[in-house]
């Protein structure tokens, strides 16, 4: 039997990296610090990009190029987490690595009709968050030379993917007669994760006969979600064991599709297709209004999950309710600014960023309070740049920023997850330590330098307690 990790061999094409002297995003950075953390993480890319070695038998699935793990425990690329690799290798010009990783997915689509989790074949049968389009997005936008690709076979896939959704991940509500096609995450197979073997067979054990009948095929849905485990699945939010993701439809992933029907409509009429283009548009128009009629809870200042069987809400705060507002949904009668006052606390008060939701008794999952998750802190900056709100967005970048570079002065590396409430403490709780290396965490830093620059630190002196782990 192979060794874990005989399967992968690190990339030595030199063509895919960038020295770290020739990183333009710092031409304007002064601060000794920034520079040698953005040093740091160009020197990570090199430890996180990876080949598939040949005549190895392996259940990792064959690509044509090279690609990046995330880093840790994970030795294969995943959907989601690339996006804000993407974001990070573009930022840096190395283009020839962000070619590659869009063309893997296009390899991935045209073999699946959907892009899956990861790239082991026990992944081949469920999917993750869909953020292809904007990865589309963030490659027609960085040079007109990815414009063809994009508009060409990128499109294509991306209607490819939107279809998947459509046909085999969506569910409809029937209210007063009236049936409203929503989106939701469903796994197929009532079988153990392969890669969590222990962790299924354990909860599945402790469950009731009932719970027992179909425990894993939530537990797989759960790992679809991206988001595994947080109580916002769950009917007893201490307890993994009521799961109850088959009967909520997640807002987020409706925000998510409402963008990617928006990003294929613009692409369309760039085209010159206007019948495609009204098509998808049309779509567009739908998700946001059901968005804002089943999701939006007025008296909670925000959209949240729906539970299918009460047509009741899951009225904790997570940070996944805000994704229409991230996407440019507007809420009935209410205003952006409106929403960031009344989650103030939420938003703005915690030292080390943004957390996964808020804080729940007795609770202990990854994607709970007290974890900050760099996609979730990007997203939100980055909204709030577009909205004018600059401050809040420095307030937010210099928090993120200070924990990953305390952490990283202390421990030498990047972490998957953080900690909210003391700077520079890593991420824990659910089924395994906050894992090292780590791609969203890297790109999302690359991004705030960008950004920010020197900004980034308030002052000479470093701040925030340092931690043991």
């Amino acid at each position: 039997m192979n060794k874990v990790g005989a399967d992968i061999e690190p990339n030595t094409d030199k063509s895919y990296f960038v020295k770290n002297e020739n990183l333009e995003y710092l031409s304007k950075v002064k601060n000794k610090k920034i520079i040698s953390l953005a040093y740091d993480i160009n020197e990570t890319w090199k430890n996180l990009s990876k080949k598939r070695v040949e005549n190895v038998i392996s259940s990792l699935k064959k690509l044509k190029y090279p690609f990046f793990i995330p880093g840790g425990r994970f030795r294969e690329f995943y959907y989601w987490d690339s996006y804000w690799i993407l974001r990070g290798l573009l930022i840096s010009k190395m283009d020839k690595a962000a070619k590659s990783l869009i063309k893997n997915f296009l390899e991935l689509l045209e073999k699946n009709n959907f892009i899956p989790n990861g790239t082991r074949g026990y992944y081949s049968r469920r999917t993750q968050p869909p953020f292809f389009c904007l990865m589309l997005k963030a490659l027609y936008k960085y040079s007109p030379k990815f414009h063809n690709l994009v508009l060409t076979k990128g499109l294509k896939a991306a209607e490819k993917e939107f279809k998947f959704f459509e046909k085999k991940r969506t569910i409809d509500v029937n209210v007063s007669g009236i049936k409203y096609k929503m989106f939701m995450y469903r796994a197929l197979r009532n079988i153990p994760r392969t890669e969590s073997l222990k962790e299924d067979f354990e909860n599945w054990f402790n469950s009731s006969k009932k719970a027992q009948k179909d425990i894993y095929i939530k537990f797989k849905t759960a790992a679809e979600s991206g988001i595994d485990f947080t109580s916002r699945s769950f009917k007893v939010p201490s307890d993994r064991k009521t799961i109850d993701i088959l009967n909520r439809i997640p807002v987020d992933l409706n925000a998510l599709m409402y963008n990617n029907a928006r990003f294929i409509s613009k692409m369309f009429k760039k085209l010159g297709d206007f019948e495609k283009s009204k098509l998808y548009k049309e779509k567009a128009k739908s998700i946001k209004k059901n968005i804002n009629n089943f999701f939006w809870v007025p008296e909670k200042c925000m959209w949240c999950d729906l539970i299918i069987n009460t047509m009741g809400h899951v009225n904790n705060v997570y940070f996944s309710n805000f994704y229409p507002m991230i996407f440019g949904i507007k809420p009935p009668k209410k205003t952006y600014e409106e929403i960031l006052h009344f989650h103030k606390r939420f938003f703005f008060k915690n030292k080390g960023g943004i957390p996964a939701g808020e804080k729940i008794e007795g609770v202990n999952e990854q994607w709970n309070h007290p974890n900050v998750w760099a996609p979730y802190n990007q997203m939100m900056i980055e909204f709030l740049l577009k909205i004018g709100q600059h401050k809040k967005a420095l307030l937010l970048a210099r928090k993120f920023f200070r924990s990953v570079l305390v952490a990283f002065k202390r421990d030498k590396v990047f972490y998957e997850k953080y900690n909210s409430e003391i700077v520079g403490k890593a991420g824990d709780g659910g089924e395994y330590k906050s894992q090292s290396g780590f791609g969203w965490t890297n790109g999302t830093v690359i991004y705030l330098i960008d950004q920010f620059g020197d900004k980034l630190i308030k002052s000479k002196r470093l701040k925030g307690k340092s931690t043991t782990k």
